[in-house]
């Protein structure tokens, strides 16, 4: 249905971050007037596609970018004769 296909732009929208072009341009984030855009060009699959796939990256445990130290941190918690 029609609404189904727009709650899906506007959850694939708010689901990407940035798009890498091959060219090498980042563009921040992506419109629902863009993705209707690829809908009118290439039809409702590949918007499914862009779907399924933001509803698997939500399922993934979040990837957290190193490097951690391997020293103590500042705060840590030490044993006092008090």
């Amino acid at each position: 249905s029609e609404w189904t296909a727009q709650f899906n732009m506007v959850s694939v929208a708010k689901a990407v971050d940035e798009v890498r072009h091959a060219n090498g341009k980042v563009a921040q984030g992506v419109t629902v007037k863009t993705l209707e855009g690829l809908r009118a060009k290439f039809g409702s699959k590949p918007l499914t596609r862009l779907m399924e796939a933001a509803a698997a990256a939500s399922m993934e445990e979040p990837e957290i970018p190193g490097p951690f130290s391997v020293g103590r941190s500042r705060g840590a918690a030490t044993s006092s004769s008090d």
